[in-house]
């Protein structure tokens, strides 16, 4: 190789390395301060970190081959003479040496950077080849004498595997905080209804990073000075958002409320309607169509009630229920409704003696059909908690606890067409956990994998992930567990937080 060209290439390659060198620098300066770097806004440090690792090696490499071709043709020219391959020997080893020093030196400091951290840097390496994401956790923390209102963050890869250590931890309600139910509202913005003290109805917005930190409490509204239990919240258009709840007595309550982008609440509701004045326990309120909405919850008696009402993008619900169908008239507890194709919809509910999964058909205008499509009975005893997810295809997975103290949090996968028929059999059945699991969140993590929330053994806050195929196979053991609170907590919702 032409002596030119060693040069040009020396000094290209010396060129890319200062360069590499000064950007991991200041990503040094930066991460150790606690820092966020602008460069990668919706990348985590440990990318931008093994990024310039990466940089680097590639540039020292081809550093060290250059040498290597230069020595070598250094070594073509050089006489045979003793003492020349002496001195040829001491280049070598001399450079050897310090081309180790080099390729040493990034990963020497940052593996201090990640000692400092609580962290290894190599496993933040193997953790990279799956990509992570980060969820909230809402929760009631019972704090004798207080019901705290708590939020944490954690770090799921897409393979199921749950970093192990929290992100962060706020308490946005030190006095109480039940029955907590969040949303994303916009970038790092999040609200959460729950019940607060003296049983009102309290409305929060918090500000969480995309990186998963947590910071302070934004806005705070108060929906309800009656009462406020079980609330739901869900987006309608734009700023506007919809409360359904129990409120004064224990009636079926609904309000729409504002929220804006940064989080700012304001003051007062927009407008609200008592969908049920006897009884409305364990609300679920989902979109049906257009203005249309349904909700599903316990009414008097503990009947099983499904109402369609009216609620237009400006907040303004229509004064009257559209249409109601009584889907059990014996028992009905936590009951938890998801769409299935068209006007198609599934509830599952805790029986007085079984549980059950049902079909029913809500048309586009709110009319909903008088019967039940179908039915499955799928447990032999009474369960409690309830919740359902969509898999793929006709496939729906169910998270759900046995009342029998003990007995375990159990997932079952079952078959509804699109028509509402249900397989009369299940698919497929795993214990996630082998003592009572209380207050049952899931959620789609990626692939086949996803993540349960619940309140489990001694009452600590526990996150599972699981796998579930799309043909509703579920692997037989838990992927990843983590104990995310040690006091006693209930009613976890977890939420994804927003990339954007």
């Amino acid at each position: 190789m032409p002596q030119l060209m060693l040069k040009k290439a020396q000094a290209i390659i010396f060129l890319g390395l200062m360069l590499s060198w000064i950007a991991s620098i200041i990503h040094f300066i930066e991460y150790t301060m606690g820092i966020q770097m602008n460069l990668f806004p919706s990348r985590s440090p440990d990318f931008v970190t093994i990024l310039f690792l990466v940089i680097n090696a590639s540039f020292l490499s081809a550093y060290c081959l250059y040498l290597g071709i230069k020595n070598l043709k250094s070594e073509e020219t050089m006489t045979l003479n003793a003492n020349n391959n002496q001195k040829l020997n001491q280049k070598k080893a001399l450079v050897w040496l310090m081309c180790l020093l080099l390729l040493s030196s990034p990963l020497i400091t940052y593996a201090y950077v990640y000692e400092q951290q609580s962290s290894n840097i190599f496993q933040t390496i193997l953790n990279s080849a799956s990509s992570s994401l980060r969820y909230a956790i809402a929760y009631s923390t019972y704090l004798n004498p207080n019901t705290m209102g708590s939020l944490k963050t954690v770090e799921i890869a897409t393979d199921g595997t749950i970093t192990d250590t929290i992100i962060d931890t706020l308490n946005f309600d030190s006095n109480w905080g039940e029955h907590p139910s969040a949303i994303h509202v916009s970038g790092d913005v999040y609200a959460i209804a729950y019940t607060g003290d003296s049983d009102y109805g309290l409305l929060k917005t918090v500000e969480i990073a995309t990186d998963g930190s947590i910071y302070t409490v934004i806005d705070t509204l108060t929906f309800d000075t009656y009462y406020g239990g079980d609330p739901n919240i869900i987006s309608i258009s734009g700023d506007v958002y919809a409360i359904a709840y129990a409120g004064d007595r224990g009636d079926g309550f609904l309000k729409t409320v504002e929220i804006a982008t940064n989080g700012q609440i304001t003051d007062t509701v927009i407008d609200e309607l008592e969908f049920d004045t006897k009884d409305a326990l364990y609300s679920k309120i989902l979109h049906i169509s257009g203005n249309i909405y349904a909700i599903a919850y316990t009414s008097d008696g503990n009947d099983g009630n499904l109402k369609t009402v009216e609620i237009a993008t400006n907040g303004q619900i229509t004064d009257t229920v559209i249409d109601i169908l009584e889907f059990d008239t014996v028992y009905v507890a936590n009951p938890d409704i998801i769409p299935v194709s068209g006007n198609i919809y599934a509830i599952t509910y805790c029986g007085l003696e079984y549980s059950y999964l049902k079909t029913v058909e809500i048309a586009t205008n709110g009319q909903i059909t008088d019967t039940v499509i179908d039915e499955l009975e799928f447990f032999e005893t009474m369960y409690e908690y309830f919740v359902i997810i969509h898999v793929s295809g006709d496939v729906y997975a169910i998270a759900y606890d046995t009342a029998i103290y003990g007995a375990g949090g159990y997932l079952k996968t079952v078959e509804i067409a699109t028509d509402g028929q249900i397989t009369d059999t299940v698919i497929d059945t795993m214990q996630f956990h082998n003592a009572r699991a209380r207050g049952i969140d899931i959620i789609h993590v990626s692939g086949d994998f996803y993540a349960i929330a619940y309140q489990g053994y001694f009452d600590d806050g526990y996150l599972n992930t699981v796998e579930i195929a799309t043909d509703g196979q579920i692997t037989d053991t838990v992927i990843d567990e983590l104990v995310f609170d040690t006091e006693s907590i209930k009613w976890p919702d977890i939420i994804q937080l927003s990339d954007d």
